[in-house]
């Protein structure tokens, strides 16, 4: 039996394709069981976290890196703000590690910051938010 593949199309897609769910895909028992709902919710803020790093022009192997580790490390995002989106505290996690390698960063240059709505004072929570975390959790 052969197996024609198109050439844009490689095995490791393929695999990445099946193994997610996709849109319009019903949720059933049994992939609840293989993988958990909490696995496929953090491949989709690994999803966003990457977009969103796409539209910043974080380059860096280090800087994306360090924002995947402190989303997967975080994990539970409602821990940080319950009114929060997902989105927000991404654009948050982003800014923060932006700002840290370069402080003339603004909230209000980046139209992906406007977007999701963060302002000063909801990024300065967060980040607040966060560090209580890893303090409580060293």
């Amino acid at each position: 039996m052969s197996i024609k593949l198109n050439k844009n199309r490689n095995i490791e897609y393929l695999l990445n394709k099946y193994e997610t769910k996709q849109p319009g895909e019903i949720w059933n028992k049994r992939r609840e069981k293989k993988e958990g709902k909490s696995a496929w919710n953090m491949k989709q803020k690994i999803r966003i976290a990457k977009i969103m790093m796409g539209r910043l022009n974080i380059n860096g192997g280090a800087d994306k890196e360090r924002i995947l580790y402190i989303i997967q490390d975080i994990g539970d995002f409602k821990e940080l703000c319950r009114n929060c989106s997902v989105e927000m505290v991404i654009a948050t996690i982003c800014f923060y590690v932006m700002k840290s390698n370069l402080s003339k960063i603004k909230l209000a240059d980046y139209k992906v910051f406007k977007e999701n709505k963060l302002t000063e004072k909801t990024c300065l929570t967060l980040i607040t938010k966060m560090c209580d975390f890893y303090q409580k959790n060293l």
